[in-house]
């Protein structure tokens, strides 16, 4: 008989100078030797095509009785589709034999996750079967048992979790958070992270994306202010911004800071205009959650807010004046509704016609996306407009972005939490950060009397059932990921490859090992149900305009209920 153990691996995430691909594994091997794995998120990478020859990576494929999801955004959701891609053929086989893949997550990253499978083409009946994950409700899955809370982050529903082994071993995993509240959904609770503790943590997972940073991340009504900031000093001219999709909270706060200058200056509130089809989707997406922005901001303000289509009959009707464009692309993606405006060539965004354009990018920029943030913000001033991009690193004159990374004293009163209430040691395993931001959370674990340990891609954490700690560290500097190449260019119509390739952790410098053989799904619009014939042409086309009624408003009433989410 072997002795039990429980463990975590970072596959993905600990990434020396990158963000992305974050994938978890927990595990636990009883005294039989059987290992029960659940795995926490699969994310996609960020990369330059032209340096590397891919358009995104994600961690390796492993084994997993179970799946949980923390968030919506893609470095932690990106990845699904193309690992449902790579296992067709096995995850069919479990189907026919009545074995489900499972997902369990909160209900706006589900919806999201959806639109990502509807995107990328993938057939209704391979996507996942989904178990609604609420703050609170503990749940038991491949032995383990769950308990879900919320956390503060710049995406709705974000969870984090505890995970307990059969044999009693907790490991507590934030996911991507801070601690200040959010305007839509639940958020961080003091109390509840506390009573959390009091049942004992052995291992606690902290984001250390912004760890260097002092003082804590701001919330998001911060930003209203700054945004009403921009509307005055923007009087008379059209407003481009742009946010990236899935960070719904910023939607409410354009539109409260909307609003309240309304109520200030006594004039009517400018329009909320949509372009860019991952910010329609979210949008719908949170009012099939149960989250009407106009309703909400109505109810606080008393201001009617309207949120239009840039494609509707009414958004054209509106003056350029009063028009406040939110567009996707806030880092330069070439095929982005931002970035096609810096460059003239975005139909729905009219930037010349005699009224002055000011242009607000509402997310600073992802680190390693210097060059291509700057040149977009660059393409915006050769028009004629008046820009302001934000920096990540100092005090802006407007405060248009918020993290939703926590800085230093959001660690340090995670800590203090645990390190106050739980009974047994705990200790503290930085996460999603580069080596510096991992030994800033480190020490600061440290002062709150907690141990720490900086623990590297494909290096594991052992716990025994008396709670004994070991590290296994990886036996090669050969990182490996897959390589994730879309051959057309062209996320309308993909033809993925996919490719096992090994990262030397010391030159950066990479290596094909394979490419992985996997079964295409047949070439279908899985949106809309309708197919393909021979000669390449759509049978029986979309009719155009569904999904928004008469007067150009979204209408979630038109997504298609049950499983299949949209």
């Amino acid at each position: 008989m072997a002795e039990t153990k429980s463990a975590w691996e970072s596959v993905g995430g600990n990434n020396g100078d990158r963000i992305g691909g974050n994938a978890n594994k927990f595990s636990y091997t009883d005294k039989d030797g059987k290992t029960h794995t659940l795995q926490v998120d699969c994310g996609t990478m960020f990369s330059d095509k032209e340096l590397t020859g891919y358009d995104n990576f994600m961690p390796d494929l492993f084994e997993a009785d179970g799946f949980l999801l923390t968030h919506c955004h893609m470095d932690h959701i990106g990845g699904i589709s193309h690992m449902l891609n790579l296992r067709r053929d096995e995850l069919k086989a479990n189907r026919e034999a009545g074995k489900e893949f499972v997902i369990h997550c909160a209900p706006y990253t589900q919806k999201l996750l959806e639109d990502n499978l509807a995107l990328q083409k993938m057939p209704r009946e391979e996507w996942p079967k989904f178990e609604k994950v609420e703050d609170g409700k503990p749940f038991e899955v491949a032995g383990f048992k769950v308990e879900p809370f919320a956390v503060s982050h710049s995406a709705p529903d974000a969870m984090g979790f505890v995970i307990e082994s059969p044999d009693g071993v907790r490991m507590m995993t934030m996911g991507d958070f801070k601690t200040a509240p959010v305007p839509l959904g639940k958020g961080w609770d003091n109390k509840k992270i506390a009573e959390i503790a009091k049942k004992g943590v052995d291992l606690m997972f902290l984001d250390s994306t912004s760890a260097t940073q002092e003082g804590v991340c701001p919330p998001e009504k911060d930003v209203e202010k700054g945004i009403k900031d921009i509307v005055a000093q923007s009087e008379g001219g059209m407003i481009v911004s742009a946010v990236i999709a899935s960070s719904a909270h910023r939607l409410h706060t354009v539109a409260m800071a909307l609003a309240k200058h309304a109520n200030e200056t006594g004039k009517r509130p400018r329009t909320i205009i949509l372009d860019g089809g991952s910010l329609k989707r979210s949008y719908i997406a949170l009012k099939r959650c149960g989250y009407d922005i106009e309703k909400q901001v109505k109810q606080a303000t008393g201001q009617d807010i309207k949120i239009y289509d840039a494609r509707a009959p009414e958004a054209q009707k509106v003056p350029k004046s009063e028009r406040f464009y939110v567009c996707t692309g806030t880092q330069g993606e070439e095929l982005a509704s931002f970035y096609r405006a810096s460059q003239g060539t975005n139909r729905n965004i009219p930037m010349k016609g005699g009224c002055p354009v000011f242009v607000y990018n509402l997310q600073s920029c992802i680190p390693g996306n210097e060059e291509q943030y700057a040149a977009m913000e660059q393409g915006f001033k050769d028009q004629g407009c008046t820009t302001y991009f934000p920096d990540r690193y100092k005090e802006n004159k407007y405060l248009t972005h918020v993290s939703g990374h926590a800085k230093a004293g959001d660690i340090k009163l995670a800590c203090d939490l645990v390190a106050k209430n739980s009974p047994r040691p705990t200790t503290v395993v930085p996460v999603h950060g580069d080596p510096a931001q991992r030994k800033a959370v480190m020490k600061i674990a440290q002062d709150a009397g907690l141990k720490a340990a900086i623990v590297p891609n494909f290096a594991a954490v052992e716990v025994s059932k008396e709670g004994k700690i070991s590290y296994v560290q990886p036996t090669s500097k050969q990182e490996v990921w897959i390589g994730i190449n879309d051959k057309n260019d062209n996320f309308i119509e993909p033809d993925f490859q996919y490719d096992r390739v090994t990262r030397d952790v010391d030159t950066g410098r990479l290596r094909v090992v394979e490419t992985i053989p996997y079964t295409k799904a047949p070439v279908e619009d899985e949106r809309r149900g309708k197919g393909k014939n021979k000669e390449g042409k759509w049978n029986n086309p979309p009719k155009k305009n569904k999904g928004k009624n008469k007067g150009g408003r979204f209408n979630p009433a038109f997504v298609k209920k049950g499983r299949g989410g949209r």
